[in-house]
């Protein structure tokens, strides 16, 4: 049986597949469509069988179906994406020299035609279809993968929420409460039916203005310290964090509030035992000063500051070349500081030195303590400097260093010190090979003036003497006061006996002048014995003696 050529024409217009098979399986159509699709020409296709043109077809669902349609007048429904192989067509509709496999939806059905039964099959092309089901089976795994995580990302968030030792509450622009997490029900003590839906505030008041209205722009974005009540009325201190979004078209703000109760009582602790520190310090008479691991100065007493020009300056925070730039009087002092600074930090010891200060009273002299302090890794943690004014404990021993080598009454070397004296000078002698002169004198009827006159004019008389003495001297030379009324004259570098003997003539002629004591005018003069180093003799002691006997020859002489 053939077909017409107009049904040819009219299902070559088609946009599906049309196949028809006489009760023979012989094919009686094979449209334009299944050309394009399968390759197959029209000619090539008609009379022959689907099993000949496509000898896998016979291993697939196709051949039962027909088979079932042209016997037992049953239709069948296939597609390829249950049935992995249908008819092997190709789509083009894209590159044409790169065809895809065509997914197809194909209806086998009887048809009658003279009362002998036929199979039309149809073939649709639902490649596009099955494109776009797969498009959407991606997405639905996609969102099922984005709601898998969204769930396990609130889990997780509320996990951290609920576990965190903050407490975090949300409230509305009109500052009703929302949610309410474990740690703020610990912290403030009202559980969530008790607090949620009221105001923030009765948490915070600082969030509210004096109308009510709730102050959200002031604390936004950065860390604030604010203080909470109590579900009993007692407060803490509150390190608040608040931060806003948008939800539902409205502004959401999240409070986290981290309780540094403990934190602000250790601060006042350390600022009250800082405060002690400082009183004890400013109490000591000692300079005390500390510093960090950069030299900059952390606390100073009042002694240490009075003495560097910095009180009532800003010094803490400050380095040594900063607070030189404070002072111009103290300038150089404070940058030499940095020098011995260093020394105690590199040798890692304390250093101990003595320091002469400028101060409106004059010098000052400090015993100065320098303690270096370290980390456990050895990194430089700070420095203690402590100075004791020792200015009078200085003067006290100069002072007696003075009494015990000078007399008492006229300020002039002793006999201990002219002792020394003469020794140096001796051994100056030896070395220079030059004459050296010693010169015993005393008062002549000194006893008479004590006598008549009442001692206190002889020691007059005695202070009088010894500043004479002294101008007639050179400062090489030496004059001291032996004892009573004895003085010693040590005379160095002398060329020859006359120099000597100039000396001595120019204090007889000193001392014989009238000394006006109080309303006295005493008369006085002396006798004096002269030795000569080496001529008479090389030790101090044959000098000594030999001085002591020319005294007593002059004195026995008148003179």
């Amino acid at each position: 049986m053939a077909v017409s050529p107009l049904l040819q024409t009219l299902t070559d217009a088609g946009e599906i597949g049309l196949v028809l098979l006489a009760p023979d399986r012989g094919i009686l159509l094979w449209n334009a469509w299944m050309v394009h699709a399968s390759g197959v020409k029209a000619q090539d296709a008609l009379g022959s069988t689907l099993a000949t043109l496509f000898p896998a077809v016979a291993a697939t669902r196709i051949g039962p179906a027909i088979d079932q349609a042209l016997d037992e007048g049953l239709s069948a429904l296939l597609s390829s994406s249950l049935n992995k192989t249908l008819f092997p067509l190709m789509r083009r509709a894209g590159d044409p020299d790169r065809p895809e496999p065509m997914h197809q939806i194909v209806v086998i059905r009887p048809v009658s035609d003279d009362g002998r039964r036929c199979c039309l099959i149809q073939v649709f092309d639902i490649t596009p279809m099955a494109a776009r089901e797969a498009v959407l089976r991606r997405q639905a795994r996609t969102m099922e993968a984005l709601a898998d995580n969204y769930r396990l990302s609130e889990l997780h968030n509320r996990a951290i929420v609920n576990n965190t030792a903050d407490a975090i509450i949300t409230f509305g622009e009109d500052g009703s409460i929302g949610t309410y997490n474990p740690a703020a029900e610990s912290i403030f003590g009202y559980s969530p039916s008790e607090i949620v839906g009221r105001s923030v505030a009765t948490l915070i008041p600082e969030l509210a203005g004096p109308d009510g209205t709730i102050l959200s722009a002031p604390y936004l974005d950065h860390r604030t310290e604010v203080i909470g009540v109590l579900k009993g009325g007692a407060r803490l201190f509150l390190e608040l964090s608040l931060s806003s979004m948008q939800l539902g078209g409205q502004d959401l703000f999240i409070a986290i509030g981290h309780d540094i109760t403990a934190r602000k009582a250790g601060e006042e602790e350390l600022r009250q035992q800082k405060e002690w520190l400082i009183t004890l310090i400013n109490a000591l008479p000692d300079l005390v000063c500390l510093k960090d691991g950069n030299g900059r100065w952390l606390i100073a007493n009042r002694v240490c500051l009075e003495m560097v020009g910095l009180r009532g300056r800003d010094y803490v925070g400050r380095s040594a070349r900063e607070l030189a730039r404070m002072t111009t009087e103290h300038h150089d002092f404070l940058l030499a500081t940095r020098d011995s600074d260093e020394v105690a930090w590199r040798q890692g010891r304390t250093l101990t030195f003595e320091l002469t200060m400028p101060s409106p009273s004059g010098p000052r002299i400090f015993d100065m303590t320098k303690v270096p302090l370290f980390t456990a890794e050895g990194d430089r943690r700070g420095l203690v400097v402590v100075g004791r004014d020792i200015t009078e404990r200085k003067l006290s021993a100069a002072r007696i260093q003075h009494l015990a080598h000078h007399d008492s009454l006229t300020e002039l070397p002793n006999r201990a010190l002219f002792q020394e004296r003469l020794r140096q000078a001796l051994a100056s002698a030896r070395r220079t090979q030059t004459r050296l002169a010693l010169l015993f004198l005393d008062l002549d009827k000194f006893k008479d003036v004590n006598d008549t006159l009442g001692h206190h004019i002889g020691d007059q008389l005695l202070t009088a003497v010894a500043r004479r003495l002294a101008r007639c001297l050179r400062e090489t030379d030496t004059v001291a006061r032996l004892g009573g009324d004895e003085f010693a004259v040590i005379l160095t570098n002398l060329s020859g006996a006359e120099g000597a003997g100039h000396v001595a003539d120019t204090i007889i002629a000193s001392l014989s002048e009238p000394f006006g004591l109080e309303d006295h005018e005493v008369l006085t003069s002396t006798s004096i014995g002269i030795t000569l180093y080496p001529d008479d003799a090389e030790s101090a002691d044959q000098l000594l003696k030999n001085a002591d006997l020319a005294m007593f020859h002059s004195k026995a002489q008148g003179r």
